[in-house]
Parts: C-alpha cells; structure tokens; sequence
C-alpha cells in the first residue's frame, strides 16, 4: 500500500513538474517504520523512498530554479535514513529487553528455590512455582495475602518482629534465617528464609528465597547421632589404645627376638637367599650365602644383579601370581640367574586382616638340575641303545637268513655236482657264497660301526693319502661285487692328490655308496665316480642309474633304520647312510643327493681339504 501512494505521488509530480510531495513521502516512509520489524523490511522501505526522491528530483533537474528544492529533497532523503537508523538501534534494543525479560521470567519461574516479592508491608505481590507447590497453593492463590500466612500462628508475633526490624534497616547483604512454615494442609516442616531489598521509585520491596531443610534437619540429626557415638567410640579407644600399647611391647621385644634369629638364619642360609618383600615387590630384609659381597672403601655392597634377577622373575611370574600371594596363596617357581637355576617358593606372612608382606627363599638347585639333565640324557640313551638292541635283534633274524640260506643251498648243489657240471656250476656258486658272506660282512660292519658311533668311540686320525690311487685301489678292491655287466667309470679332477685325512672313515663313506649304488641298480649299468679336489675342499660324487628314492621319502633317508618304500625286496639294514653321514660330520664335511625314481641317484660329498701344510691342531678340535 506504502509503494502504490509512493507510485501515485511520482505521477503526480512527473505530470505537474513539481517537487511538492517530498512531505507526503516522509510521512508514508515514517507510517511503513512503524509497522516494519525485521533488518530487510527497513531497508527495503528506505530504498523504494529514496528510488522515488531521486528519481523525481532527476528527471526535473534542468527545470529547477530554486537550490533550496534540490536541498530540501536531499535532506529529505537523509532524514529518512536517520529514521530508518533510529528505527533499527530501537528494534534492537527492544528484542535484547524482551530476551532479558524472558530469562528473568524463565530463571524465576523454574529456580529450584521458592522465591517471592513483597511489599514494605509484608504483602505478597508475586511468588515463584517452586514456592507454590513447597507450601501446597495454587498458581498466583498467596498473591495478597500477609507473608505471615506462611508461618503457623504461634511463630507469627515472632516472625513479625524480625520483619519489621529489617524493613526499618534493610542491610546491603542477605540476612538468612531459620523459621517454621506452615503447609496449606495444617503440617508444619522446618524452612530457611534468605531476604534481601530493592527499591523502585523510592519504595522498598522485599525479596525472600524460602527453602524446605527437612531432609538437612535430618541428615544434622544423623550427624549428631554420628559425633556422640564416635565421642563414645573415642573413649573406647583410648583405653584399648592403653592396652594394646602394653601388649605391644611385650610383641616388640618378641619380634625383634624373632628379628635377631631370621637374620641370623637368613645370613647363613646355605643354598640361595631368602628375605621379605612389600607389596611394591621392593626388598625389607634379604641375606643368603649366595648373595656375593664386596668390600669397597666405605662398607659392603650386595650382589644387586642377583637381587634384580630375583625381583624380576617374581613380579613377572605368571601374570598376577603376586598378587595371590597378597591374597593369601602360596607361590613356587623355577628361573634361570645367568648360569645357576634357582627355585623360589613366596608365602604370605599374615597381618591384621592383610597381607603386606611376603616372605620367599630362593634356592639355588644348578647342581640337581644338571642331575635331573643328565638323569634325562643316560635314560634317552638308554632308551635309544635298548631301541637298537630290540631292532638288531629282528633284522638280524630276517637278513641273517637270506644269506645263510643263499650259502647253505650253494655249497649243497656243489656238493652233488660231479665232472664237468661241477666245473661249469662251481664259479656261479662260489660267486653267490661271495656275496652272501660280503652281505653279512657289510651287516655286522653297519651294527659295529653304529654301536661305536653311539658311544663317542670314533674319532678322526688324519694320516696322509694318494686320493687317486686310494679310489683306483678301493674300486678294484669293490669289482668282485659287482652284478653280471656293471661297470665302474672313475675320473680323478684336480692337480692335488696328496692330502691328509682319515683313511677308515674315507673308506667307510665311500664303501657304503658304492654298495647301494651295485645294490639298487640292474645288471648292465654304468656307476660313475667322480673324486675333485677344487679349491679348499674335496668333492665325490657317486651316480647309478638304479630304481631312485620316491620323492615323499628324501627327508627321511639318513634316518636310522629307515628304507624306502621301493627297496622292500632288496637285502639291507637302513643303517648305511645314517653312518655315511655321522662319518662325514667327523671329517667336518656334509652330505647331499639328488634322485628321481626310476632314473637313478647322485651322492655328493664335501670335505674340507687337509693337506701336509694345514694346521691339523684346528681341525681335530673341530671333529
């Protein structure tokens, strides 16, 4: 409505040619400020009058004769903005006096405190909620009323007095009394009055804040009650203080008795330490044989790296085990000090109702350990050597009889043959009595070197070799057991071929790999054996061509006793690669193979080179 006058003024104006309405727009301008409230709808209101000012006094500028209408237009404008100003500090104000009203209205009406307001009189002109329910009255019922309506009418003379006293001189701090109040139903409950003054346009008003101290009566109450009977406790106490002080001088001069004779007993504890710990784990009394001391120019230092070993094992022990302790349980464990084992047994030593200290005895038991150790090893020996015996036995049985049985029927054949079939039969018999008596040779040569083996009865003696002519010697030393059509290839690499090492063990490695290699491999086939000496060491290599080791089976072929699952018919022990390797171990050497079933098998052998210009010294400590 504002804009169309404002509109119909500039009409008026544009086809009149004159600058006459500048009052009509202040006065609609000031009608709009009154109704505008928010920030925009003011500036909103002063930029559409100040559009119309300008915009009138622009398009008659050239026609204007006289300065004052431009100044007057202008100042216009500024006066409606000075309006528009005034209008929004005032806006401002009243929104900031309205929220302050509301947080006094709402701080009033929801205080935890019965509060009311009254006048020089003593009548009641406004109370709180919180007052009205306190004294069982209904929103606004006290406003009236005497404050003396609140207290039962034998205190009201009383209480009366005390009012009066301090409207004729109000103080400038609150004055708190306790009073009696009377509910709305007739009960009375004991309350504590707090006034206090303020003045408007010179007539005093009093302020009171009223609260409800039953339950503080009470628990006052209980307090006493509280006080006298720990007055009576105190008195008690004294004379049991009395007592027990006589008792515990009688104790004292016992404990320290008892002191005396702990550390006496403590000191020449023969076999470890014991002592007393607190609940922090910290030391009170420690002493023990084992405890090593020191003289220094100032007195005796202990042995703190046993005491610290000691201490860690048991605040360590099984998470919470010393905390039992404390409860009331015994406590005993093994540890480890450096090179000594020692066992420590912790037990409460009884307070009044709690443990606070715990007595242990760490005793040193190195010498039983190592007993009960070697206890173990002699019994796992024994074991292993009873182990060994039981399997002797049956293989004996089972790989005696082969080739017994092989000797028997031969020589029986050739005891029957006459002429020439004995002639023709005799070199083939002869051949398989050969064998069979090289297999029982091999047999109780395996059970003889294992039994010295295992009783530490073997050790490597160096004497010096041609290891060329040692393998030329030993290969045709071995020829006679070979099958109809093996061949031995040999090739010697290398430029040393004198050298020091141990010639039965030697033997033993290389006897033993190239009888399984004539044992596991068929008639008609090549055996190579390849003797190396590169660098500083030597290498032999044995290779057949014969039925190989099943895959699932190579890490369990230098075990003792064990056979592959493929050689089941075939005459042997299962112990010749467990000794081949223990010999290399002596000769500080290691052994390995490569094998695929049915293609055959390669051993390798290792051995560090020892020759005339070695220090032998170094290397028979290291066997």
């Amino acid at each position: 409505m504002g804009t169309l006058m404002m509109t119909l003024i500039f009409i008026i104006e544009v086809y009149v040619g004159s600058l006459s309405g500048t009052a009509g727009y202040i006065l609609i301008v000031f009608c709009l400020l009154w109704y505008a409230r928010t920030r925009l709808s003011l500036i909103i209101v002063g930029a559409i009058s100040t559009v119309f000012l300008i915009s009138a006094l622009l398009l008659h500028f050239a026609a204007i004769e006289e300065v004052a209408v431009v100044i007057n237009r202008i100042l216009s404008v500024v006066a409606i903005w000075m309006a528009i100003t005034f209008t929004f500090r005032f806006n401002r104000l009243y929104e900031q006096q309205r929220t302050k009203s509301g947080q006094l209205h709402a701080l009033f009406d929801n205080a935890n405190e019965g509060i009311l307001f009254a006048d020089n009189s003593g009548k009641i002109i406004l109370t709180n909620p919180f007052l009205e329910r306190m004294f069982g009255y209904q929103r606004g019922e006290l406003a009236g009323h005497d404050i003396q309506a609140l207290t039962p009418e034998k205190y009201q003379r009383q209480n009366a007095r005390y009012l009066q006293k301090y409207i004729r001189k109000p103080l400038n701090r609150p004055v708190t009394q306790e009073f009696w109040a009377i509910h709305a139903d007739g009960h009375e409950f004991p309350a504590e009055i707090s006034l206090s003054h303020f003045y408007d346009k010179g007539e005093l008003f009093i302020i009171a804040f009223i609260l409800d101290i039953t339950e503080k009566k009470k628990h006052q109450q209980m307090i006493e009650a509280n006080f006298s009977r720990i007055r009576n406790y105190n008195i008690e106490l004294e004379d049991k203080v009395k007592q027990r002080t006589l008792e515990l001088e009688h104790t004292n001069q016992a404990l320290q008795k008892s002191q005396h004779l702990y550390k006496s007993m403590a000191h020449y504890f023969p076999d470890g330490i014991m002592g007393v710990l607190d609940k922090e784990v910290r030391y009170l009394l420690v002493d023990g044989q084992d405890l090593k001391t020191t003289r220094s120019g100032d007195g005796v230092a202990i042995d703190n790296e046993l005491l610290g070993h000691i201490r860690s094992a048991i605040m360590n022990y099984a998470a919470g085990a010393v905390g039992r302790v404390f409860k009331g349980e015994n406590l005993s464990f093994d540890t480890a000090v450096n090179d000594k084992i020692y066992n420590i047994t912790v037990v409460p030593i009884p307070g009044n109702n709690q443990v606070n200290e715990v007595f242990f005895v760490a005793k040193n038991i190195t010498s039983q350990k190592q007993l009960e150790q070697d206890l173990i090893k002699n019994l796992e020996r024994e074991k292993e050597l009873s182990l060994l015996k039981s399997r002797f036995v049956t293989m004996a049985s089972h790989e005696f009889r082969t080739p017994l049985t092989t000797i028997l029927s031969s020589a029986f054949l050739m005891e029957h043959y006459t002429g020439k079939q004995l002639d023709t039969e005799k070199t083939k018999h002869l051949g398989r009595i050969k064998r069979a008596v090289q297999g029982l040779t091999d047999l109780l040569n395996d059970f003889l070197s294992l039994g010295k083996l295992e009783e530490g009865k073997v050790h490597a003696v160096y004497s010096e070799i041609n290891l060329q002519q040692f393998f030329e010697d030993l290969l045709q030393e071995i020829d006679l057991l070979k099958k109809d059509g093996q061949n031995f290839r040999f090739e010697f690499l290398g430029e040393i071929k004198e050298l020091m090492t141990d010639r039965y063990l030697l033997r033993n490695i290389v006897v033993n790999l190239l009888s399984n290699a004539i044992k596991y491999s068929p008639a008609s086939s090549d055996i190579e054996v390849i003797a190396a000496v590169t660098g500083k060491q030597i290498t032999i290599q044995v290779t057949d061509h014969g039925i190989g080791i099943p895959e699932d089976e190579h890490r369990h072929i230098f075990t003792r006793f064990f056979r592959a699952q493929n050689v089941n018919e075939i005459q042997g022990t299962g112990l010749g690669l467990n000794i081949v390797k223990k010999h290399v171990k002596l000769l500080n050497g290691n052994i390995d193979f490569i094998s695929r079933l049915n293609e055959g098998t390669t051993f390798t052998v290792n051995l560090p080179l020892v020759t005339n210009e070695t220090n032998l010294t170094k290397t028979k400590v290291l066997t």
